[in-house]
């Protein structure tokens, strides 16, 4: 268990003690849900979004998608620009303010710019078919 789902228990134990464990298990569910589904859902789309990048790769084809192809762009601008990397740090490790940092108008204007870029990048090396044929040589 998280610490922020420790606290979120414990306030909801506070809040409803123990007596009634229906009433604390709902409740629990309600805090979790509206404390923490918002970055449950963020990690999920990064696993979905790079598992769907790796089938597409492993097939030959470059994956598409808006909101991905603006996460690499800017983890592709942290690695050049020190403002960048601590605002996707904040991102990556789903800080407070993390919307906020993330939405600044000059570094979305800097992500927009790489979009291009990394659009059309793919991994170097054979895609699966390529490497299967080169084994089976």
């Amino acid at each position: 268990m998280s610490l922020q789902h420790s606290v979120l228990l414990r306030d909801v134990l506070r809040q409803t003690g123990a007596d009634d464990p229906v009433a604390l298990v709902i409740a629990f569910g309600r805090a979790t849900r509206d404390g923490l589904g918002d970055a449950y859902r963020r990690c999920t789309s990064y696993t979905r979004h790079r598992l769907a990048e790796m089938d597409a790769h492993a097939v030959g084809r470059l994956y598409r998608h808006p909101d991905w192809d603006r996460a690499r762009a800017l983890a592709l601008l942290a690695g050049r620009d020190p403002d960048a990397l601590r605002a996707e740090r904040v991102g990556a490790h789903l800080l407070p303010g993390a919307g906020a940092e993330l939405s600044a108008p000059a570094l979305a204007e800097a992500v927009a710019r790489l979009v291009p870029e990394v659009e059309q990048r793919m991994p170097p090396g054979p895609a699966r078919e390529e490497l299967l044929d080169a084994v089976r040589a």
